[in-house]
């Protein structure tokens, strides 16, 4: 599931979800629209968040779509 389809089905904003996860909203953003990658170490932690909805493939899916 892309992270932005998730934060709608949760009906979570960016910047609800960058303060869950220790970010800024800028940076949920960029992962949303797949400018950039996250850091691994916030790979784990937006799995966590999102209960394994959102996965390592699905965060690379963005950005390849992206690019």
């Amino acid at each position: 599931m892309l992270l932005r389809d998730w934060l709608v089905e949760n009906n979570l904003t960016q910047d609800d979800f960058a303060q869950r996860i220790g970010v800024k909203r800028e940076t949920v953003s960029h992962w949303c629209r797949g400018r950039c990658r996250p850091a691994p170490r916030r790979i784990s932690k937006i799995i966590s968040v999102t209960q394994g909805k959102v996965t390592l493939d699905d965060l690379q899916a963005a950005w390849e779509r992206a690019q």
